[in-house]
């Protein structure tokens, strides 16, 4: 299935004004939790450190939004997870929201330093669809583009999605070369595993947090990295 079919899932996917500028705080420094990614509010949207320490996202409009942190890596194999929590509004709704987690990659690996916005990102809608995602960016344009290179859009195709989920993903490479295995995992259960014989995605330095929403609160806690 293409891209165009998760149109529902994948509105647009160009960073709305929020997360562009959010790209300032990337440089924090890894171990201080989400309290350390990038805060602030934008057209649309704003997101910051909650007093329990969550990372709290208030959506205003339906776009997308994504930051993204230097973790500090530069390893060939990578697990992030992290629990997401729709608390309120139309988001709350069955499909009302959809929130992902990604894999940074420098293209071309560290000879190539500066090209953050390239990687992989899992996806998962709130009614049971899902997708993993490859972007990069388009350096002429200016643009992100964005490969579906699995997935689906049908309701109900995995879960049962729950009040709190835990969303993870695994980029893999073979000490840093060759093909790169991306697997979606959500709740400790395996959605799908993919290979992408791109070669150049095969280091990974950052994380990307992704949200899809109708109004209202997302909240995202416990990030772990491996």
């Amino acid at each position: 299935m293409r891209i165009a079919h998760l149109a529902a899932l994948v509105v647009s996917l160009l960073l709305a004004a929020c997360a562009n500028q959010s790209r300032q705080g990337m440089a924090a420094p890894q171990g201080e939790g989400l309290c350390a990614w990038p805060m602030g509010e934008g057209n649309g949207c704003n997101w910051t450190c909650d007093n329990r320490g969550a990372y709290r996202w208030t959506v205003r409009g339906r776009q997308d939004y994504q930051v993204r942190k230097d973790l500090g890596l530069d390893t060939a194999t990578v697990t992030m997870e992290v629990d997401v929590t729709v608390l309120n509004g139309e988001a709350a709704k069955p499909g009302g929201a959809g929130f992902g987690i990604g894999c940074l990659s420098r293209r071309g690996g560290i000879t190539n330093p500066g090209r953050t916005h390239n990687g992989y990102l899992g996806l998962v809608k709130t009614n049971g669809a899902w997708a993993i995602m490859k972007y990069v960016h388009i350096t002429l344009t200016g643009e992100d583009k964005f490969i579906q290179l699995t997935g689906t859009n049908e309701p109900g195709t995995i879960g049962p999605i729950q009040a709190t989920n835990r969303i993870g993903i695994t980029c893999s490479s073979e000490q840093g070369i060759g093909p790169t295995v991306v697997s979606l995992s959500l709740n400790g259960q395996g959605v799908k595993t993919v290979t992408d014989s791109d070669e150049n995605f095969n280091r990974f330095f950052g994380a990307t947090l992704w949200v899809s929403s109708l109004p209202g609160d997302l909240v995202f806690e416990r990030f772990n990295v491996r």
